[in-house]
């Protein structure tokens, strides 16, 4: 993981921290498993039965949100 890959992964932590609480039920739980607990879209995809892209694009929502209420 580079240097950049890192301070955004971190800063997205903090963000769910912070935030978390705010988010759906499943914006949380993907996003946790994904920048916490450093599993794969393909790992989380199968825990949920979904496909990749779909755990991708609850991710992406998750992130955005959690910026949208760190920019307010």
């Amino acid at each position: 993981m580079d240097l950049l890959a890192f301070e955004k992964t971190l800063r997205i932590n903090m963000l769910l921290d912070f935030y978390g609480g705010l988010l759906t039920e499943k914006q949380y739980s993907y996003s946790q498993h994904y920048f916490k607990d450093d599993l794969s879209l393909q790992e989380i995809a199968s825990i949920y039965g979904l496909s990749r892209n779909g755990v991708y694009d609850m991710i992406q929502k998750a992130v955005k949100q959690l910026e949208l209420y760190e920019d307010k």
